[in-house]
């Protein structure tokens, strides 16, 4: 039970946590205590802080980092610390396609986390669509980015990464990159009645749902 973590003192403290999404509105109330660092990449360029391209990573970081100040909600990690990487726009729909400019950010935003605060966790909790004409190079580059940090991350136990299952709602069809490794953390989505939600994949490459409808 949460409530019996939270008495324990166990509330994130010196966990650091990167979310790579569309940013962090990181001046929201419910954040007053966060410790954060950022970077945008979206842009094509390197740079801080973040831009908020879209409401989802602040809705993703509201669920780990939200103060328990008894305003709203309670975070479950609040005293975790987050390293926010600004990676696409949400403000035009749709889901992220993993082509070469995908695998490009991507790669750079893993790889700037490893490096530059050498993260415990690494979030990714998108949708998106892998399509069959990735090239060679891109699958060696991707590859080789995901097992170099999950060897070598967190002083050597490895970076732990979190996938989305993804949102087409179809028996194992979780995409790459999630199903390349067992050692991800594969997650879906369930509705506030627990039952699975209608878009939320599933199958044996998932791991573990968690409510993804109607969360405040």
């Amino acid at each position: 039970d949460l409530y019996d973590i939270w008495a324990e003192g166990i509330r994130g403290n010196g966990v650091k946590i990167a979310l790579i999404d569309d940013g962090v509105d990181t001046t929201h109330y419910e954040f007053d205590s966060l410790s954060h660092t950022s970077i945008d990449i979206y842009s094509g360029l390197i740079s801080m802080p973040s831009e908020i391209y879209g409401h989802h990573g602040t809705q993703m970081a509201g669920v780990i980092f939200s103060d328990h100040s008894n305003n709203d909600i309670a975070g479950i990690a609040p005293k975790a610390s987050l390293f926010d990487i600004s990676f696409f726009s949400t403000y035009y729909g749709g889901g992220i396609t993993l082509d070469e400019d995908f695998v490009s950010m991507f790669v750079t935003a893993v790889s700037y986390a490893l490096s530059n605060s050498n993260v415990d966790i690494i979030l990714c909790p998108w949708d998106y669509t892998e399509i069959s004409e990735r090239v060679e190079y891109q699958n060696y580059l991707m590859d080789n980015t995901l097992d170099y940090v999950l060897n070598n991350g967190r002083n050597g136990k490895g970076t732990i990464f979190v996938f989305s299952a993804g949102g087409n709602g179809q028996s194992d069809s979780v995409v790459y990159p999630a199903y390349y490794d067992d050692r991800f953390i594969v997650v879906g989505a369930t509705r506030d009645d627990h039952d699975l939600s209608y878009y939320s994949c599933y199958g044996s490459k998932l791991d573990i749902v968690a409510p993804g409808e109607n969360i405040l």
